[in-house]
């Protein structure tokens, strides 16, 4: 259904836009340079939802696609010489969040039975060697990953879920950075509603027990009003296309046990990761509560302690504490963006370019396998089947 409201999108926006410019060429007797350029930023509309409709709506072989240099790509039409790929940033941006709107339902859907807490110090963990690049499943014998496992275990039969529904396997690193926010999304609305024990019912939604949707509109307004960093639309961002580890990290960053908070400041100072982000996230630290008691010790002006208090102060308040969790675990979770020397986010890992025949040319769509058939949206690629090639 997410394909089929980008592609629908993209044509009703087409469209309009067709009618936006022939009205304004009417009105003002445009020269043909300026109906010219109206044209093409129409062509462009209609290339993108074509190249969408051709690309997921026609049956070709399932195949790998490589995400290197001489990566694959699909051809959609009885094409034999193409010319150089060049696809737009905006249909590059289009096809990602496609991908990541439909990424999101389906993680949500196969973890079901994973606490935000435990994901939360997979991710944390992962990140703590240095990079958020999914070497903690190397890891899983190593003190700090004690009882991770069976998490790691779950997290491993979501991928292979996932990817048999994917030209582009979802990355580790990815997965184990986008399944916390996720879950906490999930979680916090249950306890927003009062259907858990986490907050006095007098401060949840309905003032006890809310049995409606958690997906009503009304519901989402207020739920948002307060948990506004875990949206996914216009809270924290979602960084995708990270490397892989292919084998386990150092792991003599992350502090040991017995550590004092000194420990655990220096460690998100090496990082990178503000140091204020540790009092929300200690308690995920490992699963005896040794780092957050030993974070409170952290006294003074501006020591973490104050700050481990706070928290503890304001938990009875909805949305309070966990907007700090949010704002504490992104800041980790984006390890590598602008720092020198450390891999950048690959913002074509998740796309696949498509040569569409007809006139449409470049563009670039999600890395689906199956979709649904636009033919009789889109008759005019309804006879443009769509096939894999490799550079």
């Amino acid at each position: 259904h997410t394909v089929g409201a980008y592609t629908l999108a993209m044509a009703a926006r087409s469209s309009a836009a067709s009618q936006r410019c022939s009205q304004h060429v009417q009105r003002s007797h445009a020269t043909r340079r300026s109906a010219a350029r109206c044209s093409a930023r129409v062509d462009r509309r209609g290339a993108l939802a074509g190249a969408a409709a051709a690309l997921f709506g026609a049956s070709r072989p399932a195949a790998a696609l490589s995400i290197q240099d001489a990566r694959g790509f699909a051809v959609c039409g009885d094409v034999s010489d193409l010319p150089p790929q060049n696809y737009t940033n905006q249909a590059r941006e289009n096809a990602n969040k496609v991908f990541l709107s439909w990424l999101i339902k389906r993680v949500d859907e196969e973890l079901t039975d994973v606490k935000w807490q435990d994901a939360v110090r997979l991710a944390v963990m992962d990140a703590g060697t240095g990079a958020m690049d999914g070497s903690i499943r190397f890891e899983l014998d190593r003190p700090y990953a004690a009882g991770l496992k069976e998490v790691a275990e779950k997290y491993e039969r979501a991928k292979k879920a996932i990817d048999a529904e994917l030209l582009v396997p979802l990355g580790y690193g990815d997965l184990y950075a986008l399944a916390p926010k996720v879950l906490m999304n999930r979680q916090w609305r249950e306890d927003f509603a009062g259907r858990t024990d986490r907050f006095p019912k007098s401060r949840s939604y309905k003032k006890g027990a809310y049995e409606g949707s958690l997906d009503d509109e009304a519901f989402l307004s207020a739920f948002y009003k307060l948990y506004g960093a875990v949206d996914f639309k216009t809270g924290t961002p979602i960084l995708l296309g990270r490397d892989d580890a292919t084998e386990a990290a150092d792991g003599s960053l992350i502090p040991g046990e017995g550590a004092d908070a000194k420990a655990y400041k220096d460690w998100f100072a090496t990082l990178g990761i503000k140091v204020g982000a540790l009092a929300p996230l200690a308690e995920c630290f490992d699963t005896s509560g040794a780092a957050l008691e030993a974070l409170k010790t952290d006294g003074g002006f501006g020591g973490v302690g104050s700050f481990v208090e706070r928290n503890e102060r304001d938990a009875a308040n909805p949305g309070l504490v966990e907007k700090r969790i949010i704002y504490a675990f992104s800041d980790a979770m984006t390890l590598g963006t602008n720092a020198v020397g450390r891999v950048q986010f690959n913002e074509d890992k998740y796309m696949v370019p498509a040569y569409v025949d007809g006139g449409v040319g470049w563009a670039a769509v999600p890395p689906f396998k199956e979709g649904l058939d636009f033919g009789e949206i889109f008759p005019a690629f309804e006879s443009a089947p769509c096939v894999l090639r490799s550079n």
